[in-house]
């Protein structure tokens, strides 16, 4: 799936480039260059740092369904076993229960795995090479921001198009 976007943004990349060598001067093309490069990096990383995310919790989740005999939807909705006539179920106890399991909703490896869906270390690269693109473009004076700022966009243009066509 992320190859195909991959490819994408070769081709318009290319095209871009080409287009821009023929047309403007060597600051503008380095601009165009250097934050479309930088924009694709961080939506790259940050599609598989969104898919790893769902499939560890897949796998959490999969292994919770697997170990309990009950259906997993009704264990959601009815922890309890409230609906069932057959067992007699202290409400204060129950409730008691459902505020400690509330208090410690996720264990220290579950947190460990899908707490931290702020911080990926590819994600933190992508935009340490943004920065520092701009600021190299910065400081040897070829920044331009009138193909800066829409280079950036273009990226995220591409995977909004492409994802919205893959649903269909």
């Amino acid at each position: 799936m992320l190859k195909r976007l991959i490819l994408i943004y070769i081709g318009v990349f290319l095209i871009g480039s080409s287009l821009l060598f023929l047309m403007v001067d060597k600051g503008a093309l380095f601009s165009y260059m250097v934050a479309f490069i930088s924009s694709s990096i961080v939506i790259l990383a940050t599609f598989k740092s969104y898919e790893n995310i769902v499939k560890k919790r897949l796998a959490i989740d999969n292994r919770a369904f697997e170990i309990d005999d009950r259906d997993y939807i009704s264990k959601i909705e009815d922890p309890y076993n409230l609906d069932e006539d057959n067992e007699e179920i202290d409400l204060k106890e129950a409730i008691k229960e459902e505020k400690k399991r509330l208090k410690s909703q996720t264990s220290l490896k579950e947190a460990a795995i899908t707490g931290g869906k702020g911080f990926s270390f590819n994600r933190i690269v992508a935009y340490g090479v943004l920065v520092a693109g701009f600021l190299f473009l910065l400081n040897r004076g070829y920044l331009n921001l009138y193909f800066y700022l829409p280079a950036l966009i273009i990226p995220n243009l591409i995977a909004v198009i492409y994802f919205a066509s893959e649903k269909k």
